[in-house]
């Protein structure tokens, strides 16, 4: 019942984040088009950019501290979003408490990064959102 209860929280959850993008999106559909952007690899070479693309995360159980602007998924951490796929113990998700934007997200405990052909191992890996990087810590090995 446990698996239940944090899929139905996790939807909440996206649903908000969902709700507040879309916010911004209709707002910058409103501004000029930039000039599109070139497939590279940023991110360490995991070709992971700061993207508004949704993220499918699948966990055991999920807990919110509000108090603290954090949500941690716990358990078989299965975490996607377009061809990057995260597997980890635990991922806790950073947020900002006035924009609700995400800050950082931290894997931890058996953490594997896949993309594609490339693939990293770590015990924490760090997603620092405004700087758009990877930090790995703790027996990092990328292939």
């Amino acid at each position: 019942m446990k698996r239940g209860r944090g899929s139905i929280f996790l939807v909440i959850v996206l649903s908000l984040i969902f709700f507040l993008v879309s916010g911004e999106a209709q707002q910058k559909r409103k501004a000029p088009k930039a000039q599109p952007k070139k497939a590279g690899t940023q991110g360490g070479g995991f070709g992971i950019t700061a993207t508004r693309a949704p993220v499918d995360i699948d966990s055991d159980t999920v807990e919110a501290d509000q108090k603290q602007n954090i949500v941690v998924f716990k358990g078989n951490v299965v975490a996607k979003q377009e061809d990057v796929t995260v597997y980890c113990n635990v991922l806790s998700v950073h947020y900002d408490a006035d924009t609700k934007k995400i800050k950082e997200i931290v894997a931890t405990d058996n953490v594997k990064i896949v993309q594609l052909e490339r693939r990293a191992t770590s015990q924490k890996a760090t997603f620092y959102q405004d700087e758009n990087k990877i930090v790995l810590e703790g027996d990092a090995v990328i292939r």
